[in-house]
């Protein structure tokens, strides 16, 4: 397979990154995004079929912890009055109307 494009800002050629055993990941030279050839991706039947499966709702743990997950390395680098703000309403309220 060919080095492909970045998808980032589609600087040709990204090398060789990384393996692990179900995919090849590529590093831009440039933006030094690490993504994986369109080759590995879900088509969007299966990435609809996988999106079906989540409830993405405030009570819904797993869906807390990935949120979690996302924003670590964004609220990482907030002032503590920013990360306040942030977590404040990042969030919505677990209320039985939501």
């Amino acid at each position: 397979m060919s080095d492909p494009m970045c998808p980032l800002c589609r600087t040709p050629k990204a090398p060789f990154y990384h393996q692990d055993r179900r995919r090849i990941y590529h590093q831009c030279s440039v933006c030094h995004l690490v993504f994986v050839a369109p080759a590995y991706l879900p088509t969007a039947q299966n990435e609809q079929a996988e999106y079906q499966l989540h409830e993405n709702h405030a009570h819904d743990a797993g869906y807390r912890q990935f949120l979690i997950r996302a924003a670590a390395p964004f609220v990482h680098g907030l002032s503590t009055l920013q990360r306040g703000w942030t977590l404040a309403v990042g969030l919505p309220r677990c209320s039985p109307a939501y």
